[in-house]
């Protein structure tokens, strides 16, 4: 691809426009760039220098490369081999490796095509102001690059101090404390994880590995590899990847085709309703507004029993009615268009839907079905390794449903334990119960059930000041519902945020002074915050019905560590004799709970013995 210049027009029409706003938006465009050159191995490096105040970045392709004498110009404003109307690419503008040249503090571009039997360099540095550029050629190959054969073909582009040579911008990166940085930077994270499922999702063959290193530490935050999956099977995995699979869960994949529209769904059903779980992806390219993205968003909710859904669509149409600048559709047959696109998603929505039943949608994150080989696993099963008839339980299971009627309590032992005779389609086995863990599993569901129940919010009597940096504050307004949903109210007072409602049991934690501290509170709210931005925690609506069960995985850390430690106070300890009849009685309880299986803390609440 030959690189020229747009014409007077285009640039005129992107004159002020800001191509790279954070370091997120540097891994977009060069990740764009490598798809664009063809390359079906893409390797993207962040180096976060706390100390240095420094960030890195690297990305590193096995695409076409750049010709020698296109490397003259490369970088150059308004320059680009990815002219408008080429709808087939992922960028158009010719101004993302400029803009990415003139915020680093130096750049270096090092690229070979397959015809080419030299590898060439340049470099931008920096001087008085000015970017300089250096040409050179090399024939040997480039050691320091992990990936690239530079015998074949490839680029390779190095951005050194990224917003180095924009001091503000550089600033608002690094101007705070540790704990504040790592919150921003994981923010980042999510943002280039969601870029990765964007750019990767419609190509399929494309492996894209993205590696964050901070002092000696190297991690993976993405590792997509190509295969021969469909792109709508890809695409779900990469979803479920970033967003964990209780974000689409028994998902279908529909699809039809009419006329010059084709249209492939995954739809599957979410623990809560939220905008994030929903993608359309039109000839290629990632919609979030229009009016065809919120057509599609308002007919599959129409045809939906609940709001907790999410889908992945790829739309196809005859790419004459596609505008790439404005990602939307444009001519004289637009409307003959939308009108397909609106009728086969109506027929679409309503194909998934009336296959699932109510049983079908309703989450549950906890099986009802236990096999008790998992618990060989756990360390803390200590009774395992005291039986020399161990072997002879690894194909018990138990179903919590029908383990009323095959269980018989035998007695209490050692004040300790409760011994069972579960009776299975293979045999009988003698099974002890932690009389202490199952009364904290009831007490624990107890708890959470009568918190969802009732009004647990209660007002300050003084109010906590929030020690908040400008990013945290616009957090606090965006996730205001979800915040009010789990009990936390704030107010602004000139400049600063105060809590004015928490939890009750929070605030009494507060008081004891031995479990918590305004600071925690504090530190945890910004915590979930992130969470939420990242797509870790749901998002919440106010006045809208859920089941008790499915949202306590969305629940503040804090809250729940609080409840745990709540509900094994009150439990039966250790050492506590129990009747025959309570013996009887607690284990009723414990398998009328959602998850019998585990107490508060996640240990088992039952040890396998013996065969009889």
């Amino acid at each position: 691809m030959e690189i020229k210049v747009l014409d007077q027009q285009h640039q005129k029409l992107l004159q002020g426009t800001l191509i790279i706003g954070g370091i997120s938006d540097i891994a977009k465009e060069l990740i764009q760039n490598a798809i664009d050159a063809k390359a079906t191995q893409i390797k993207v490096i962040l180096k976060f220098d706390l100390e240095g105040k420094c960030v890195n970045v690297i990305c590193e392709d096995d695409g076409v490369g750049i010709p020698l004498n296109d490397m003259k110009i490369v970088g150059k404003r308004y320059h680009t081999s990815k002219l408008p109307g080429q709808s087939e690419t992922l960028g158009y503008r010719g101004q993302a490796l400029n803009s990415i040249i003139n915020i680093s503090t130096a750049c270096m571009i090092s690229s070979k095509t397959e015809k080419d039997s030299m590898m060439s360099r340049i470099l931008f540095s920096r001087e008085a102001g000015n970017v300089s550029r250096t040409l050179t050629t090399e024939k040997q190959e480039d050691t320091s690059c992990s990936m690239i054969n530079w015998a074949d073909h490839g680029t390779r582009v190095y951005a050194y101090d990224v917003f180095g040579s924009v001091p503000v911008r550089k600033h608002q990166i690094f101007r705070h404390d540790m704990h504040q940085q790592n919150r921003k930077f994981h923010k980042v994270y999510s943002e280039i994880r969601r870029i990765a499922l964007d750019s990767c999702a419609w190509k399929p063959s494309i492996s894209l590995l993205i590696e964050i290193e901070s002092g000696n530490q190297t991690r993976t935050l993405m590792n997509i590899s190509g295969g021969v999956l469909g792109r709508l099977k890809h695409a779900v995995n990469l979803f479920r990847q970033i967003y964990g699979k209780n974000a689409m869960r028994n998902y279908s994949e529909v699809g039809n085709t009419k006329d010059s529209v084709d249209i492939q769904m995954a739809i599957g059903s979410a623990l809560v309703d939220n905008k994030r779980y929903r993608i359309i992806y039109l000839n290629g390219r990632p919609l979030t507004e229009g009016d065809i993205y919120d057509e599609i968003q308002s007919r599959v909710r129409n045809k939906a029993p609940d709001g907790n859904f999410s889908f992945i669509t790829f739309i196809e149409c005859n790419r004459v009615h596609y505008n790439v600048s404005l990602g939307s559709l444009r001519g004289s047959a637009t409307a003959k268009v939308k009108k397909e696109i609106r009728s086969m998603i109506d027929e679409l929505a309503q194909e998934y839907f009336s296959k699932q039943n109510s049983s079908d949608r309703c989450l549950h994150l906890k099986s009802d079905h236990y096999d008790l080989r998992r618990i060989q696993k756990l360390p803390e099963s200590r009774l395992f390794a005291r039986s020399k008839y161990f072997s002879d339980t690894c194909g018990l299971e138990i179903s919590k449903l029908k383990a009323i009627q095959n269980l018989t309590v035998v007695n209490q032992v050692d004040r300790k334990f409760i011994l069972c005779k579960i009776t299975n389609q293979d045999g009988e086995y003698l099974v002890a119960f932690d009389q202490h863990a199952c009364q904290e599993r009831i007490n624990l569901e107890k708890i959470y059930q009568e918190m969802f129940e009732m009004n647990f919010k209660c007002k300050l009597d003084n109010p906590l000041r929030m020690q908040l940096n400008e990013e945290a504050k616009d957090e606090l307004v965006d996730f205001q519902e979800t915040l009010e949903f789990w009990g936390i109210k704030t107010v602004k007072n000139g400049g600063n945020y105060y809590i004015i409602e928490l939890p009750e049991f929070v605030i009494k934690a507060i008081d004891t002074k031995s479990v918590l501290c305004p600071e925690k509170i504090e530190s945890e709210i910004c915590q979930f915050m992130e969470d939420l931005a990242s797509g870790r925690k749901f998002e919440m609506k106010v006045g809208v019905s859920h089941n008790w069960w499915t949202l306590i995985s969305q629940m503040p850390k804090l809250w729940c560590s609080i409840l745990k430690k709540k509900s094994c106070s009150i439990s039966t300890k250790f050492g506590e004799k129990l009747t025959k009849e309570s013996c009887q009685m607690l284990i009723r309880q414990l398998f009328e709970c959602q998850d019998p299986f585990h107490y508060a803390h996640g240990r088992t609440t039952m040890y396998p013995l013996c065969r009889l």
